[in-house]
């Protein structure tokens, strides 16, 4: 449990870092993670959409956008992980 704490400790710390809309933004996602799970449902994003996605998102300082696209990412680094331990 303490290793539990410590990680959300460590997260916690990462995010007071982050400028106020990026901080907006992350409490947006976890607001709204049914919503974030809906839109990431679905074939795995190609590195370079992920990418384009990302600047795309970092051009118009759309900061709930590049939220949505790095939890999408992580979603696809997860299966793609969950399938190399089933195999």
């Amino acid at each position: 449990m303490k290793e539990r704490e410590e990680q959300i400790k460590n997260i916690e710390e990462l995010i007071k870092a982050l400028p106020d809309e990026m901080q907006k933004a992350i409490c947006w996602l976890i607001q709204n993670i049914e919503i974030a799970d809906q839109l990431s449902r679905g074939e795995r994003m190609a590195d370079e959409q992920i990418e384009q996605f990302t600047q795309r998102a970092l051009d118009r300082k759309d900061y709930v956008m590049l939220a949505l696209v790095k939890y999408k990412q992580s979603k696809n680094q997860m299966e793609a992980e969950n399938k190399e331990q089933e195999n």
